[in-house]
C-alpha cells in the first residue's frame, strides 16, 4: 500500500506536501480532481469534507489538515528540525508563511468586488513587510543558508520556496516584489543544490488545471 495524497488539480494547499514527498524521494499516488469531480466523488470521502487529505500506509488512516500533514511527513522523512531551538526556527518561518498564504486566498477567492484592493494593499505594504521579515531570517541563516539555520533541508525551506513560487499566481507585480529580495534567490539555490530529488520535481513540475 503506497500514500495516496486526494487534491485538486493544482498547487494550493496541495503542494507542500508533494514537495514534502519529493525532498525525501518517497513515492506516492498524487490524486487529483477538478471541482466537479470533488462535489460528485472525492468530498465525500473526505473526513471533513475538505481537501488535501492523504491515505496514509503506517497507520491505514486518512489524515487531514495539509500543515500537520506536511509536518507529520517531514518528521517521518528526516525533514524537521533536529533539536529545539532549530523547532522554534522552523516554526517561526511555517507561520510567516502562513501569514502571507492567507492574504494570497483573499486575493484569489475573496469577494470579487474586493480582490482588487486587496491586491493593492499585499502589494504596497503587506507583502514588503513580510517578505523583509522573511529575508531576515535568512540572513540570520547565512552561515548555514538552510531556511532555519540547521545542518539540512527541512520543512521550513520547502514551505518557503513553495511560497514564492506561488506568487505567480497573484500576478507579475508580486513576482517582481519576491524577485527584489536577493535573499529568497540565494536559499532556492542552495536548497535545490543540496536536494537534486527537489530540484528534478521542480523542474519537471507540470501546470495544474486549476489557477492556484
Amino acid at each position: 500500500m503506497s500514500y495516496k495524497l486526494y487534491y485538486f488539480d493544482g498547487r494550493g494547499r496541495g503542494e507542500i506536501i508533494r514537495l514534502v514527498f519529493a525532498a525525501a524521494g518517497v513515492d506516492f499516488e498524487d490524486i487529483r480532481f477538478d471541482l466537479e469531480e470533488w462535489e460528485s466523488k472525492y468530498r465525500a470521502i473526505s473526513p471533513t469534507g475538505l481537501c488535501p487529505y492523504l491515505v496514509d500506509p503506517v497507520t491505514g488512516k486518512t489524515l487531514v489538515q495539509s500543515g500537520a500533514i506536511a509536518r507529520l511527513l517531514a518528521a517521518r522523512f528526516g525533514l524537521a528540525a533536529s533539536d529545539d531551538q532549530e523547532f522554534y526556527r522552523v516554526e517561526r518561518i511555517l507561520h510567516q508563511l502562513t501569514d502571507i498564504e492567507n492574504l494570497a486566498i483573499d486575493i484569489l477567492f475573496g469577494p470579487e468586488e474586493k480582490r482588487p484592493a486587496f491586491k493593492k494593499e499585499f502589494l504596497e505594504t503587506k507583502a514588503p513587510y513580510h517578505f523583509g521579515i522573511l529575508a531576515g531570517y535568512l540572513r540570520e541563516a547565512s552561515d548555514s543558508k538552510f531556511a532555519a539555520a540547521g545542518k539540512s533541508l527541512t520543512l521550513a525551506d520547502l514551505a518557503l520556496i513553495n511560497l514564492i513560487d506561488f506568487m505567480e499566481f497573484i500576478g507579475p507585480e508580486a513576482q517582481e516584489l519576491a524577485a527584489g529580495f536577493a535573499e529568497f534567490a540565494a536559499h532556492r539555490k542552495h536548497a535545490l543544490e543540496s536536494n537534486k530529488k527537489l530540484a528534478d520535481y521542480l523542474a519537471n513540475r507540470k501546470p495544474g488545471a486549476l489557477p492556484f
